[in-house]
């Protein structure tokens, strides 16, 4: 969920199975409690039943329980939404978390290699604004590119292994 005015400044996430996690430093400093943050919250949920169903469909998640679990990101600001994921992760039984991710604020590395097994990342540094400023094309991927992608990976004979 991002901040009034700037989107791209995670001020929480929520998780799959609902818990919502917030970033109260952010928070406090946009001047914005959880109430004011309800809405997003219960958009947020919607979002992600919608975007299960369409990627999904009816297929199960596959089970985390006792794997080694590997969780891409194409970077790390706040750190907000990798929380919620690694939480719902952990809270799934794995055996070990690995983030891999190309780019990080460097207050996020800190705080995330002790939530994780194995932390990589390529670019770690200051000034970091946003995620963005290290693409040079960082437009949102729509659901029609999503199920393109995954419609061809389950036809490549590598994912067959």
């Amino acid at each position: 969920m991002g901040a009034p005015y700037q989107p791209e400044v995670a001020v929480g996430a929520v998780t799959q199975d609902g818990t919502v996690i917030y970033n109260q430093f952010l928070m406090d400093r946009f001047s914005i409690s959880q109430e004011d943050l309800a809405y997003s919250v219960e958009k947020s949920i919607n979002e992600i039943n919608r975007r299960m169903i369409t990627y999904r469909g009816k297929d199960e998640p596959p089970t985390l329980l006792d794997r080694d679990v590997i969780l891409v990101d194409d970077g790390i600001a706040t750190g907000a939404t990798i929380i919620a994921a690694l939480k719902s992760i952990h809270g799934a039984g794995c055996k070990s978390i690995t983030l891999a991710v190309p780019v990080a604020a460097p207050d996020a590395i800190e705080s995330l290699e002790k939530e994780v097994d194995q932390l990589v990342y390529l670019r770690s540094e200051e000034p970091f604004y946003a995620v963005g400023q290290f693409y040079n094309n960082f437009e949102q991927v729509d659901d029609d590119q999503v199920l393109l992608l995954l419609k061809r990976d389950r036809l490549s004979p590598i994912s067959k292994g």
